[in-house]
């Protein structure tokens, strides 16, 4: 699958004032979701979902804030897609099922497979050993 370009659709200032916090002080755009999150939503609705109108920050501009001193990245929205999807996914394959744990199992891994995808992003990515040898442990 190809990564989709992120369409900006307000500045910084409005997100600003509509709660978008440190990410929009550090000047991130927020955007139409695009590439990953985009595709989460194609797979929910081809699920039996309805969303439309979704948005989210530009995957490309987390690196850029987190450098200007952003300490906190709100993807709380782009975690429930992944848990959306899952669950959408496992009871349209599995109509007779009706057992929460077999797809929360899948959620799990999904997930951790989406937080990995974003330390990566945030640039936070194998930084353990940094961090332990910076607070002396």
């Amino acid at each position: 699958q190809t990564e989709k370009k992120a369409r900006p659709v307000r500045d910084a200032p409005e997100v600003l004032r509509r709660g978008g916090g440190l990410f929009a002080e550090a000047g991130a755009k927020a955007v139409e979701l695009a590439g990953a999150a985009q595709d989460e939503v194609a797979r929910i609705n081809a699920a039996g979902g309805t969303i439309a109108g979704s948005m989210g920050v530009d995957v490309n501009e987390y690196l850029p804030a987190a450098k200007r001193g952003v300490t906190k990245v709100n993807i709380d929205t782009d975690g429930r897609l992944v848990w959306t999807r899952v669950h959408r996914e496992f009871f349209r394959d599995n109509p007779k099922d009706f057992d929460f744990r077999p797809p929360g199992k899948i959620f799990i891994e999904e997930y951790a497979k989406f937080i990995a995808s974003r330390n990566v992003l945030l640039g936070s990515a194998n930084q353990l050993d940094d961090l332990r040898a910076s607070l002396g442990k």
